[in-house]
């Protein structure tokens, strides 16, 4: 009945039927249990009534006595609602706690909850001796580092993110991180009104195996992008300086795909927050693992100078064929057809894009091909 998932009208379901609860005798005994049942503390649930009456469903039990032990209600002393009458605005309401709300913890402390790795999740900071979850409000990724190093994890990489609203009380400050502290806490932070519908989140990053290499920045495709390596247990990029297909065609390789047909990219899929590891990378292309090349770790590179790659897949074969060679296949004379291109000693068709020229580009292929005009 309400936004906050703490407080509510209580619906219990009898013969798969939502139902409510009158409220007569309804007390925090009875609150205990349905907090506990539903997953939330039954320390300090409150009864409520009339709050968030909705008048439409019908009531399934009256008269609850609960002595708060009960894990659910229907272990508690009640009477059906057939035998007894009830007004129908009198539905029962509860108010619950977040479990662990109040642990006794260490102002200052910091931890990740509802997250799918101890690496991301909902933040939630300890102050007075209850976790409470903290408003976004100008939340990004310099307060993210700050978390994750508080939190025993490489800053580097770190990420704000959106995980939803946590279910307890909420910090009223909002932080102003550098990046660089040790600790949200000696961030400046600042009291402020919250009216976001979520609640501030991170994603820190997980250790690495030296010397791996993972292609990131496209959410859908996983055949290109930017190119990470771990160095020393963190994630970092590559400088494109001399960035060429043979360095894309080990990249591919370690990674499982193709050998052939990889194609370098310079600033590709670039972020700015990620160090770089290597500069000067110098592969012949038949390396198994890119560490195997010659590389520099020191250099010089702008923040845009991310290398990339482009992968085929592994089925994709070797073609003797000279890089930007074109020619025509599927056609009924050998003047027509569609137009492929060698890149990296793999044939290849031409992306169509919407705002070409079509004629000009025709022109240029068919001269290419030994022939007038296309």
């Amino acid at each position: 009945g309400g936004t906050d998932p703490l407080v509510g009208r209580v619906e219990l379901c009898v013969n798969k039927t939502w139902g409510t609860i009158c409220d007569d005798y309804w007390d925090d005994n009875d609150a205990s249990v349905v907090c506990r049942q539903v997953g939330f503390s039954a320390e300090g649930a409150r009864a409520r009534s009339s709050s968030y009456t909705e008048r439409l469903k019908s009531f399934h039990i009256v008269d609850l006595h609960c002595n708060g032990t009960e894990e659910n209600l229907f272990d508690c002393p009640h009477n059906l609602v057939q035998l007894y009458s009830c007004s129908y605005h009198k539905d029962a309401n509860v108010q619950c706690t977040a479990s662990n709300a109040s642990t006794n913890c260490t102002t200052g402390h910091v931890r990740l909850t509802g997250g799918q790795s101890q690496y991301v999740g909902l933040v939630e900071i300890c102050y007075g001796g209850v976790w409470k979850s903290i408003c976004p409000r100008g939340w990004d990724n310099r307060e993210a580092q700050v978390v994750c190093r508080q939190l025993g994890f490489t800053s580097v990489g770190a990420d704000s993110i959106n995980v939803g609203k946590g279910f307890g009380p909420l910090h009223s400050s909002y932080f102003n991180c550098t990046g660089s502290e040790a600790a949200l806490l000696n961030c400046s932070y600042y009291t402020s009104s919250c009216y976001y519908s979520y609640h501030a989140g991170v994603e820190c990053e997980s250790p690495c195996i030296e010397g791996a290499v993972q292609l990131e920045g496209d959410n859908k495709y996983k055949e290109f992008g930017r190119v990470e390596v771990c160095i020393n247990g963190t994630w970092g990029t590559i400088c494109d300086n001399g960035w060429e297909n043979n360095d894309a065609t080990v990249v591919c390789r370690q990674l499982g795909y193709s050998p052939y047909g990889a194609i370098a990219k310079a600033s590709y899929f670039t972020e700015g927050w990620l160090p770089f590891h290597l500069y000067s990378v110098n592969c012949s292309g038949n390396e198994s693992t890119l560490l195997n090349c010659s590389y520099s770790t020191t250099g010089t590179c702008y923040n845009i100078q991310d290398a990339g790659a482009i992968c085929q897949s592994v089925g994709v074969a070797y073609d003797n064929c000279t890089d930007y060679t074109v020619r025509l296949v599927d056609g009924a004379t050998a003047r027509e057809g569609k137009v492929q291109i060698c890149l990296n000693r793999v044939w290849g068709a031409f992306c169509k894009r919407d705002n070409s020229n079509y004629n000009v580009d025709a022109n240029i292929i068919c001269r290419e091909l030994g022939y007038n005009t296309g």
